[in-house]
């Protein structure tokens, strides 16, 4: 499978088929280059200011991340992030609403850390299937999703497809 195969099918199925989210990862995968001038502001903010052909798969991948966060699939955290504002964009993710998800404020302890937080989530959404996954984005914020546990698994097949890895946030 080529990168931009595994990127497209990692949007597919982190997005639930969300046909806006494909159609915006297809324009990027296929066409790096006009995506990333027409996108320039995006990478801008991750300190990339110019189009370098041998990073392609890599901002393609950072391309895919940007639009599932816009779509609200995914979120985009730094590590030390403080458990409100974390239980906020963790409980705003649509995967939260589609999958009947909740995440509650008395799990946490406010002096954790999001591997800490995210193994604690993992207990409490486990007889649901669910767990909180990161995409890994090779920095030290966490992209944070529910994913089922029983795709992690390809997710992060998929992911290592494209040279990076996806996983429980815990153990990220």
């Amino acid at each position: 499978m080529s990168v931009g195969s595994a990127i497209i099918e990692l949007a597919k199925r982190i997005s639930n088929e969300d046909k806006a989210v494909l159609d915006e990862v297809t324009f990027c995968v296929t066409d790096i280059k006009k995506y990333f001038n027409e996108n320039i502001e995006q990478y801008d903010n991750r300190f990339i200011e110019q189009f370098e052909d041998e990073e392609e798969h890599t901002l393609c991948w950072l391309g895919m991340v940007d639009i599932l966060e816009k779509n609200g699939y995914v979120c985009e955290r730094d590590w030390k992030d403080e458990k409100e504002d974390f239980i906020y964009f963790v409980s705003e993710l649509k995967g939260m609403s589609e999958n009947g998800l909740i995440l509650d404020e008395n799990w946490l302890d406010e002096d954790d850390d999001i591997t800490a937080w995210g193994e604690i989530i993992d207990e409490k959404w486990e007889n649901d299937g669910f767990c909180l996954a990161s995409i890994d984005i090779e920095s030290d914020s966490f992209v944070l999703f529910p994913a089922r546990v029983s795709d992690l698994e390809t997710l992060d097949k998929l992911a290592k497809e494209a040279g990076f890895r996806i996983d429980h946030a815990s153990e990220m």
